[in-house]
């Protein structure tokens, strides 16, 4: 999977910290989870200091999937290689059209 690495870029060209947060629901209910700051200190915009913030970044987004695995969806495409088809198909909202087609 290969994330976007604009905003680690807009962090460290504005040099500002990089939150990264979630929602999650329950019921009628939302449950928000703010962790802290990514550690961007001592990085600057380079190639191989960029790749470093979006490992640490990766590592966030994992920890908060961790917490709540089932409640994830990706509104984008990131699956790359010969399994993509299948991948965007299996994403599809129960019931739609392109899972009929399954």
């Amino acid at each position: 999977v290969e994330l976007p690495t604009g905003p680690v870029v807009l962090a460290l060209r504005a040099k500002v910290p990089l939150l990264v947060a979630a929602t999650y629901a329950r019921g009628h209910r939302y449950r928000a989870v703010v962790l802290p700051p990514l550690d961007l200190s001592g990085l600057r915009l380079r190639r191989r200091d960029i790749q470093v913030a979006m490992d640490r970044l990766a590592e966030r987004f994992e920890e908060l999937i961790r917490r709540e695995p089932t409640a994830w969806h990706v509104f984008q495409p990131y699956f790359n290689g010969a399994e993509s088809g299948r991948a965007e198909l299996l994403a599809q909202p129960p019931g739609s059209e392109r899972e009929a087609a399954l």
